[in-house]
């Protein structure tokens, strides 16, 4: 969240940790997160907050929190490189086998499309024994 009203990320402004969106303290400021391309947090302000994005609950103030919806999701290596995550769509009710099947394949379609962005996008090596080319999106029901 690029306006930072409601303040989705918020540090304390003598210790810089994390305070929480339902946290009322006068001491938290907003997190001086500088904004790229489609209002996106730059590459060096994504490693540093994501942990504060995924530790933050949503409510009033901040609806947006990702603990619920996405802290089982992604998968941090060093808390800054995001190892892996996973992520649901949905569709129209399938009424008919030929329905399921085309919806299937297109599942595996959208799946391959995924897979070549992140490999061709990759540009920082993994910390750990997996490489990104042992990954493949895949879609099940």
């Amino acid at each position: 969240q690029s306006t930072n009203d409601p303040p989705c990320c918020r540090i304390h402004n003598e210790t810089n940790e994390f305070c929480p969106a339902t946290l009322n303290d006068t001491s938290c400021v907003s997190c001086p997160i500088n904004f790229v391309e489609n209002e996106r947090p730059s590459p060096d302000d994504f490693p540093r907050y994501i942990n504060f994005f995924l530790h933050d609950n949503p409510g009033e103030k901040c609806p947006k929190g990702g603990h619920a919806a996405y802290k089982d999701a992604v998968q941090l290596i060093n808390n800054t490189y995001v190892k892996s995550s996973y992520f649901m769509g949905f569709h129209s009710v399938l009424k008919t086998s030929a329905d399921f099947i085309g919806a299937m394949k297109s599942a595996n379609e959208i799946a391959k499309a995924i897979s070549k962005t992140i490999l061709t996008n990759q540009t920082k090596p993994y910390h750990d024994s997996n490489q990104l080319q042992d990954y493949a999106v895949f879609p099940y029901r």
